[in-house]
């Protein structure tokens, strides 16, 4: 196990010590108060994009504010989304999809208040890859050449979904022009090896596994049709977080804190080594997987891209898997986000 003190203390460089401790630079409660911790229940379907959950558990930051962090699996969004609105979880990381904004409509209190997932040129964990028998002299031609192929992709029913037809139609491809074939990850990979489909948009940690198998290659990291900074998995409060200010405020300070920490260790090689290991502890995947693995946005600064979440409505409704719109004010909620970084300062 990672000893926190270690983490921060004596090996660190001056740059390094004096980022890290801007990240700390906050009033915390007494010991006593974290002694009597908050619990908070809080979801996600695991992986690399808990990055920041585990950092700043493992470093102790949620346990400064007051907070016992209890981490639960659900294996999927509609699951997650239910489970926070009924209480039973105070909280998760959830991909956003048609039931997040149906919820809404149906009165339920959620509130998307921060960045579990997102795209950046250079951090994304999420690609298009293709079979190598496919591979044509470059990647654009390559997609291209994907008109009338079988592509796997986890569910049509995802903002995901709306990003990987972006990607097709910037190459001169509809959605009809590609088979799409909706495949649970763990069993994409299996159906691009065997042959039975010929593309997919995969992510970690099968996405790299799947290159290393020496069957498919990576022809999009898919940020050609992001936004930079654009969210895909938000942090959502539940009715008990997004109602208890002083706990939705605390939990959004820590997070964003272990946010900080990976986005040292990934875009300035801060500590990255104890980062790695960190997160391999918390995920339990093993630290060479992670270490090659590509890594995943989380925004240091917890933006929420307001536009971009009525483009995935609209998407959604002439989809036809939503009924009508929603206010954003009802679903998003930037005042927590905004609390922490007044808090800590604008990460740049």
């Amino acid at each position: 196990m990672i000893d926190r003190r270690q983490f921060l203390g004596r090996s660190l460089t001056a740059a390094s010590a004096l980022a890290l401790a801007n990240i700390g630079s906050v009033t915390l409660p007494s010991m006593a108060s974290a002694a009597a911790a908050r619990p908070v229940r809080f979801g996600t379907v695991g992986g690399t994009s808990d990055a920041g959950l585990y950092l700043a558990n493992a470093l102790g930051f949620f346990e400064e504010v007051g907070i016992k962090l209890e981490l639960s699996r659900l294996g999927t969004s509609p699951a997650l989304a239910s489970a926070t609105a009924t209480g039973n979880l105070d909280g998760a990381g959830i991909s956003v999809n048609p039931a997040l904004y149906a919820s809404i409509e149906q009165g339920l209190q959620l509130k998307a208040v921060g960045d579990k997932q997102s795209f950046s040129p250079g951090l994304s964990s999420a690609h298009i890859i293709v079979n190598k028998r496919l591979i044509k002299g470059s990647k654009a031609e390559t997609i291209a050449g994907l008109k009338g192929k079988k592509f796997a992709i986890a569910s049509k029913k995802t903002g995901f979904y709306m990003i990987v037809l972006d990607v097709l139609a910037k190459h001169g491809l509809k959605e009809g022009d590609v088979s799409f074939v909706e495949l649970a990850y763990p069993n994409i990979t299996p159906a691009l090896t065997s042959g039975a489909v010929d593309a997919a948009a995969h992510l970690e940690p099968y996405l790299s596994q799947a290159i290393k198998m020496g069957v498919v290659d990576s022809v999009s990291d898919l940020t050609e049709a992001f936004p930079p900074g654009a969210t895909l998995v938000p942090i959502v409060f539940g009715e008990r977080m997004a109602s208890d200010t002083d706990l939705g405020n605390d939990f959004m300070l820590a997070y964003t804190r272990g946010v900080r920490v990976y986005n040292d260790a990934y875009t300035k090689g801060i500590n990255k080594e104890k980062t790695i290991t960190i997160i391999a502890e918390g995920s339990k995947i093993d630290r060479d997987v992670i270490e090659n693995s590509f890594p995943t946005a989380l925004n240091p600064n917890q933006n929420l891209d307001v536009a971009f979440f009525e483009r995935m409505q609209k998407f959604f409704i002439a989809q036809g898997t939503l009924r009508q719109p929603i206010d954003m004010k009802r679903l998003i909620d930037t005042s927590f986000a905004a609390n922490a970084v007044k808090k800590l300062g604008r990460y740049t």
